[in-house]
């Protein structure tokens, strides 16, 4: 190859060859390996790495894996014209979007997703264990064929399933299992969140801080327990620590009464955090049919941002996100920039009381 076609280099050469290659149909749904791919363009394996992660960086193709080939994504320009796209949006069967993060994700769609020409196809994810989460992503990869994938607060095996794709994806919160400098998305970072309303509820005198941890997460509870133990270890035992944890088996709402009365009374409780909005919501109920005075009797924290919990704001104390930035990194996303991950800067806002 002549590595001085149009004063490039040659790994940006062997770019343009590929993606000439793709639209003549040499290459169709896979690229060979890197040593055939260089054999071809008489060029060495190096630069044909580098295009290759250039390309992967672009999202014009899949992420490279041992032993399988890198899939070819409509993202790869031809003529230096991108061509339409297909996103694999993934909702969680046991997390429901608020009306913080429906307005965040139309925005991203409305705004940038569809007016470049792209579309959308929304599917659920459900269930537990590694083997289901990939036959499920298997499936869907099949069925669609999507060029790029979303996921709404994904357990962490089906993050680890999809990232195995190859395609490239973008993480609205969930679990994300060590990826998070190989994914883009944002999240709240609930080490810091949990800290930080402990230390203001402590600032406050509560010690009895009670936290329901989400069933479909299995990695909360563990992380919740060491930030008990570093702001509380000195005023709790573990098995008090324990005892202010317990896991919310996602019951039916007419359950939430029960469990609430149950865990405040055998916890002896004077503060609650909850990170989801049902909670918050089912809690505000009970303590309004049993009598229960907020802050007065029971200081709450809601650990999200919730419109509809703007109502409640008086009452409640709220730890919320600086989310000013998330449209701009979905639209780099979005344009084949290269992955980035954010944790959202948790702000705390104390309640100003009945």
């Amino acid at each position: 190859m002549d590595q001085s076609v149009r004063g490039k280099s040659v790994p940006e050469a062997v770019m343009d060859r590929i993606r000439r290659d793709v639209a003549d149909g040499v290459w169709k749904e896979f690229l060979p390996g890197s040593r055939t791919l260089a054999d071809h363009y008489g060029v060495s394996n190096g630069s044909v790495c580098t295009a290759l992660k250039k390309l992967e960086d672009r999202g014009e193709v899949a992420a490279g894996r041992r032993g399988h080939k890198r899939r070819i994504l409509a993202g790869m320009r031809r003529d230096g014209v991108g061509t339409k796209q297909l996103l694999l949006f993934i909702l969680s069967e046991t997390v429901q979007m608020d009306s913080v993060d429906e307005a965040m994700v139309s925005q991203m769609l409305d705004d940038v997703w569809r007016p470049a020409g792209h579309d959308v196809v929304w599917v659920r994810a459900g269930g537990s264990g590694e083997a289901k989460a990939r036959h499920q992503v298997s499936r869907w990869i099949k069925e669609f064929a999507p060029d790029r994938i979303a996921v709404f607060m994904g357990p962490g095996n089906w993050i680890q399933a999809l990232h195995e794709t190859g395609l490239p994806m973008f993480c609205l919160g969930g679990e994300l299992m060590g990826l998070a400098d190989k994914v883009s998305g944002y999240a709240m970072d609930l080490e810091t969140v949990v800290e930080l309303s402990l230390v203001k509820l402590r600032e406050l005198g509560h010690s009895r801080i009670l936290l329901p941890q989400p069933a479909d997460r299995t990695s909360y509870p563990e992380i919740s327990r060491r930030v008990y133990r570093r702001v509380l270890g000195d005023v709790l035992s573990e098995q008090e620590m324990e005892g202010l944890c317990p896991v919310l088996p996602l019951p039916d709402v007419m359950d939430w009464q029960r469990w609430w009365l149950k865990h405040l009374a055998k916890s002896k409780a004077t503060a609650v955090m909850s990170m989801r909005e049902s909670e918050i919501l089912s809690l505000i109920g009970v303590c309004m049919a049993s009598g229960i005075k907020l802050p007065k009797q029971l200081d709450v924290v809601a650990t999200l941002d919730s419109k509809m919990l703007d109502w409640f704001s008086p009452v409640i104390h709220r730890v919320r996100h600086d989310e000013s930035k998330v449209i701009k990194h979905f639209r780099l996303w979005a344009d084949g920039g290269k992955p980035e991950f954010h944790y959202l800067k948790p702000i705390w806002e104390k309640c100003r009381g009945e």
